[in-house]
């Protein structure tokens, strides 16, 4: 019994042995448990710092206004918004350090709205600088400068000659030129009979006689008087003196008509520059310096909602000229089909292009440096030739 009760014993204390062997072990791998969960938190951390750094450190992005105005805003057959103003954002979101996305708008007053209102960060496009406009919003630097342009139907250029030649072939000329003529010859005849059994200067012929009365009417009429014929008949001289004073009166009405002759025939030559609009009806687009400055000049005028409708209208006749930024309309009717519209020579009107933005905003200094160290340079220059700006 003795041996057994020391056989039990015995097994006991190697029990005991190995559970606190067994728990020192659990110990220490539930401190290495530990010590790894500490080590792998902290590598987590070092991972996720960089990370927010980067977050605040990134670029922003700005969403800018834009509208269809080629050349210097469009979208190609991809959807890609191209042109002179694009390329420029660009160039500013480079050097400036940013990065934008775009939001169309279908009107330049929707545009200038988001812009002043600061619902875009600023807006680009073909957008003129004007003192209503500024009053409103603040622009950039002008970076493009040009004027209003006329579009008008196509016609084939004449010289000046032609003009000439075909207004003294005119109706209006030689109408009130055969009715002298008629007038003159009966003159002529009056003092023909009057003189011609008296006055050997108005021979009995009456071919020679009558000729030598035309010639004698004619020289009167216009005050030359040559004195190679003259009345000598009391009847002759009445004659010739109440022709003289008649000439006076009938020059001058003669000289007014060959004149309206002359400018009727200028007008048939079509609009040449802005003073000819006021004879014509005048397409503009609504909400553009172009409209601004056809209703101050009393022009009569009919408003679109885009350039395209407005040249569609001249192309029927609806209108006789439209009025819109000359680089923006020199760009759509060279997409017409040749001999349909035309372009009048010059510009009137300046229009200065900026960027437009909040009052106030704080991107504005550093797009006006920006800007100032662009429009300066050879690439500008390219760029200008690029979009047939130049």
């Amino acid at each position: 019994m003795m041996e057994m009760a020391n056989n039990w014993i015995s097994s006991a204390n190697r029990r005991n042995n190995f559970m606190t062997i067994l728990g020192g072990y659990r110990g220490r791998a539930l401190l290495a448990l530990a010590a790894c969960l500490i080590c792998l938190s902290g590598w987590l951390q070092a991972e996720e710092a960089p990370s927010d750094e980067a977050t605040h450190n990134a670029p922003p992005q700005l969403l800018i206004g834009t509208r269809h105005a080629p050349p210097f805003s469009y979208q190609d057959a991809e959807g890609n918004w191209r042109g002179l103003s694009i390329q420029l954002l660009d160039e500013l979101s480079s050097v400036i350090g940013f990065t934008y996305r775009l939001q169309a708008f279908d009107s330049m007053s929707k545009l200038l709205d988001a812009a002043s209102q600061g619902d875009v960060d600023m807006a680009a496009a073909a957008i003129t600088i004007t003192p209503s406009r500024e009053a409103r919003m603040d622009f950039s630097h002008p970076f493009h400068f040009t004027g209003l342009g006329i579009a008008v139907p196509y016609r084939e250029p004449r010289s000046s000659w032609l003009i000439a030649l075909g207004a003294l072939f005119s109706t209006e000329f030689l109408v009130p030129i055969f009715f002298l003529s008629l007038l003159l010859t009966g003159i002529g005849i009056a003092i023909w009979l009057a003189e011609r059994r008296r006055n050997p200067q108005f021979q009995e012929d009456p071919l020679t006689g009558i000729g030598a009365g035309f010639w004698w009417s004619a020289v009167t009429m216009t005050t030359v008087g040559y004195g190679d014929k003259a009345p000598i008949t009391l009847p002759g001289r009445l004659i010739a003196l109440v022709w003289m004073f008649a000439a006076l009166i009938l020059i001058a009405s003669v000289t007014a008509q060959i004149t309206s002759a002359l400018t009727i025939s200028a007008f048939q030559q079509g609009i040449t520059g802005p003073d000819d609009l006021v004879r014509s009806r005048v397409g503009v687009v609504e909400a553009t310096t172009a409209n601004q400055w056809a209703e101050s000049e009393g022009l009569r005028r009919q408003s679109y909602a885009n350039l395209e409708q407005a040249l569609a209208a001249l192309a029927i006749g609806e209108v006789g000229a439209v009025v819109h930024d000359h680089p923006l309309l020199t760009h759509q009717v060279r997409q017409l089909p040749a001999g349909s519209l035309m372009m009048v020579d010059g510009t009137f009107e300046r229009q200065d292009y900026g960027i437009a933005m909040e009052l106030g905003s704080p991107l504005r200094k550093d797009i006006n440096q920006a800007l100032i160290d662009l429009v300066t340079s050879a690439r500008w220059s390219e760029w200008l030739g690029r979009y047939g700006l130049r």
